[in-house]
């Protein structure tokens, strides 16, 4: 009996010496990085927008500015939020530690980019100062009315803004100078001839300032009879509207 217990145990430890030899090797931990990366490498970016306009008119230079802010990156998952770092790290040797302030950082090239169809195309690249401020001149594309637009730096994006393209209204040129013409519409103008407004559009006029108010109260109610009919018939044959009053 004592035998049969020896050879078991003797079975049980050979055994166990099998297993231990077998067993994967412990992996040493990755390399920490090199001090030598640029800080902006450990660092998480999000891109703010400061300018961005609604409403463009076609060919018009606009601008689209803002700032990156950058900072640590957040714990991988696998990592347990109660450990705690070695005592011996120092800041340096830690990939979520923030840069010290007199570190160089440099900054990645932003970007703006459109989507068309589902796609995003880059249309312009700038660099970024050191205070992380960046900006773009756009010239509004004639053959588009809507643009859908975003800024990219690195892997990440601003939120996605419109640009509403309108064409450029047009002004008939008359005049010396290339001047635009334009006319001053009083109660006056109507005690010679009838105002034909359609007929100053094709002669070239392009505004009209109408006078909208007069100095006493019988004067006053003469001149907003003829400012309102005078107002629709100039806005109905293409002339642009303006006002002026009597003190």
């Amino acid at each position: 009996m004592f035998r049969k217990i020896s050879v078991f145990a003797l079975v049980w430890i050979l055994s166990a010496t099998c297993i231990a030899v077998n067993a994967d090797p412990i992996t040493s931990p990755s390399p920490s990085p090199s001090s030598s990366a640029p800080a902006s490498d450990l660092l998480a970016a999000k891109v703010g927008l400061i300018v961005q306009p609604k409403l463009v008119f076609t060919a018009q230079t606009y601008k689209v500015t803002g700032r990156i802010t950058l900072s640590p990156p957040s714990p991988s998952p696998s990592v347990s939020p109660s450990a705690a770092p070695s005592s011996s790290a120092t800041p340096s040797e830690s990939p979520l530690a923030a840069p010290s302030p007199s570190a160089s950082i440099k900054y990645l090239a932003a970007k703006l980019q459109s989507r068309t169809k589902g796609v995003w195309t880059t249309l312009a690249k700038t660099k970024v100062s050191k205070r992380g401020l960046w900006g773009f001149n756009v010239v509004a594309p004639p053959q588009r009315a809507n643009l859908t637009l975003r800024i990219a730096y690195g892997n990440a994006t601003s939120k996605i803004f419109d640009v509403r393209v309108v064409p450029m209204p047009t002004i008939a040129i008359a005049g010396p100078g290339a001047r635009i013409g334009g006319v001053d519409i009083s109660r006056y103008q109507h005690s010679i001839l009838p105002l034909n407004f359609k007929q100053m559009a094709k002669s070239g006029v392009g505004f009209a300032f109408i006078k909208a108010s007069d100095g006493n109260k019988s004067d006053d109610a003469i001149t907003r009879s003829y400012v309102l009919t005078d107002s629709a018939a100039a806005k109905a044959a293409g002339i642009y509207v303006g006002y002026y009053h009597f003190g």
